[in-house]
This record gives structure tokens, sequence and C-alpha cells, in this order.
């Protein structure tokens, strides 16, 4: 019993954080641009701490992901364009609902029909492209990273069905 409040002194201890909680990271515009900065840095001169060297491949690893993601989701939809093109040729489908599926999907994946996808762009390609996007509408700095990285694609690969 005397090793009692020295047990519950210890078990009280070890539940209070050591540190204040991790404030979730906002990844925006600002944040792109900051670890792109950082990422041109680095390969300039090397000389960076850890932290930033860290941020700057944070960085390059989310346009990476985001690139990987808009690939998928393309090539998903062209896959699902042949099919609905295919399923007209059945009897038992209607045509007018796989019309309108397929109308649907350049509205869902927006650069389905641009040439992103045949150009495959390496992530540092869009790296570049997203940067430059930045320096040319720096409104879009409080936008959320992932659209200002598809805005970014859609700026580089326009639709090629409009004239």
């Amino acid at each position: 019993m005397k090793y009692l409040p020295r047990i519950v002194a210890l078990v009280a201890c070890s539940s209070v954080p050591i540190s204040a909680p991790e404030v979730p990271m906002q990844r925006d515009g600002v944040w792109l641009q900051n670890g792109i900065s950082q990422y041109a840095r680095f390969n300039a001169r090397g000389d960076m701490s850890e932290q930033e060297t860290n941020e700057a491949m944070v960085v390059t690893s989310y346009v990476c992901a985001v690139v990987d993601l808009e690939k998928y989701l393309v090539q998903r939809a062209n896959l699902l364009a042949a099919a609905l093109e295919d399923g007209g040729n059945k009897s038992h489908l209607d045509p007018q609902m796989l019309d309108g599926m397929a109308e649907s999907l350049p509205i869902l994946v927006p650069l389905m029909k641009t040439h992103f996808l045949t150009d495959s762009p390496s992530c540092f390609a869009v790296f570049l492209i997203v940067r430059d996007y930045l320096g040319k509408y720096p409104e879009v700095l409080t936008k959320h990273a992932e659209v200002v990285v598809e805005n970014a694609l859609l700026d580089a690969y326009p639709n090629t069905n409009e004239p």
C-alpha cells in the first residue's frame, strides 16, 4: 500500500504529453511555393538544414502523389469510356444513359480529354509547372495544395476538344 501513491504519480506523469500536440500543417499554395523554393535552393547549393531539406522533399513527394493520382484517374476514366462505347452495342442497355455517362466523364476527370496521359509528365516537370502556375496566378496561394496542382495541370494541358 505504501507504493500506491508513487505508482499513481508515475502513471499520471507518463500520461502527460512531453511536448505540445503537433498542429496539422496547412497544405496550400504558400506551402507548395515554399517547398518549391527550398527544393530549388537544395539543388543549387545543397546547404540547407535537415528540416528545410525534409520540407522540400515532402512537397516534392506530395506533388508526385497528386500526379500519380491524376494519371490513375485518367486511365480509369479512359477505360470506362471505352467500356461505355462498347456498351452501346448491347441492345439491353439504354443508349441515353450510356451517352450521359460518357459525357459526364470529362467533367469528373477534367484531364481526361487532354494530352496529360500521353505526355506522361515526370514529377519534376509537374513541379516546374506548379512553380510557374503559382508565379502566374498568385491569387491561388490560399487554395488547397491539391487544387493548386490540379489547376496547374489543367492550365498546362488544356482540353483537346476545345477550339
